[in-house]
């Protein structure tokens, strides 16, 4: 190759490298910009966004936002954490990865109360993704060695929790239609003693949950009958749990009756359930004799598996007036809930 074209590739290859530098700049100033913006428009909707300080790096193949002390709040609910990353690729700045660790603290407001929330985690990372109006429309996180501690109230351990969201587009939206999707799956759940009553640790848990209907923007009681006057519902699909001898698979749906209290209504698979009444019962959580009739119910409709294993009944279970049904079987009386 003749030095002609050696000085000619050189400077093509140099040009290269400029232009992609400039372009690097130039996302990481729109990402600054665009945080800037959206934290304007948080502080003008009410909320308070606060950091100790940010940085942006990443320099070449990424940019990297860096904070110290991130807290976000609205009215509702405030977080905050001891750093959290986010990560954007220079070309697509719709998307990003996030990562956090370490101590977190979650504010929940409940009328005139505050319940606050302790958090610690190995490490948390996922993405999130927004349309072109600047809205959330998915994400994706999986937390790994979660500790979940309400202040001077028990503790729950994840050994992991996955959680994936998308938010339907609803060109024409109604008010009972579906605001958001969310998949889950935990395993290895950790319980606090006094509930351990099937087995300290819960084996996993996993499902679907679709909301249906959007709360307004109201105090919490006015909104939640909103919500359910205008059709909101929850529906679970997918369902599965692993409790010591219990096994549950199936779907449902959970609303809110006149009085704002669950009414439900699902169809499961239930096995283990033998053992499962013997310990309910003994820890006082239903009657004896609801136990045995549950059993005996359950006993006669059940069947065993073709790949074998413990026999599984097939049943409707369902709340209403405070009351849970498994069959025709009232179980347990459920304590009321209190929104406020």
């Amino acid at each position: 190759m003749s030095l002609r074209r050696i000085l000619q590739a050189a400077a093509v290859i140099a040009l290269l490298i400029g232009l992609w530098v400039a372009g690097w700049f130039y996302a990481a100033d729109q990402a600054r910009e665009r945080m800037a913006a959206w934290t304007a428009a948080q502080l003008a909707a009410g909320n308070a966004v606060t950091y100790d300080a940010l940085t942006i790096g990443g320099f070449p193949f990424r940019i990297a936002v860096a904070i110290e002390g991130p807290a976000y709040g609205t009215p509702a609910y405030r977080w905050q954490a001891t750093s959290l990353t986010l990560a954007f690729q220079p070309w697509n700045l719709r998307r990003f990865g996030f990562r956090t660790a370490g101590a977190q603290r979650l504010d929940i407001t409940t009328g005139n109360e505050i319940e606050t929330v302790h958090l610690t985690m190995d490490q948390a990372d996922g993405t999130a993704s927004f349309d072109s109006a600047g809205n959330l429309s998915g994400f994706e996180s999986e937390f790994r060695t979660l500790s979940v501690a309400i202040e001077q109230g028990p503790a729950y351990g994840f050994n992991t929790l996955r959680i994936e969201g998308r938010v339907p587009d609803n060109p024409i939206p109604k008010p009972d239609a579906t605001s958001l999707e969310l998949t889950f799956a935990a395993d290895q759940i950790a319980l606090p003693a006094d509930q351990a009553i099937l087995a300290p640790l819960i084996e996993r848990a996993a499902g679907a949950i679709a909301f249906n209907g959007r709360l307004p923007a109201q105090p919490l009681i006015p909104a939640l009958a909103a919500w359910r006057d205008a059709g909101g519902a929850i529906d679970f699909t997918r369902l599965s749990l692993r409790w010591g001898a219990l096994s549950v698979e199936g779907d449902g749906t959970v609303a809110l009756d006149n009085a704002l209290q669950p009414l439900a209504a699902s169809s499961l698979r239930i096995s283990g359930f033998d053992e499962t009444m013997d310990r309910l019962a003994a820890a006082g959580v239903i009657r004896p004799d609801a136990a045995g009739a549950t059993k005996f119910a359950l006993g006669l409709i059940a069947k065993k598996p073709d790949g074998g294993g413990p026999p599984v009944a097939s049943v409707p279970v369902s709340i209403q007036s405070q009351q849970l049904f498994v069959g025709p079987i009232v179980v347990s009386r459920l304590r009321p809930i209190r929104w406020e």
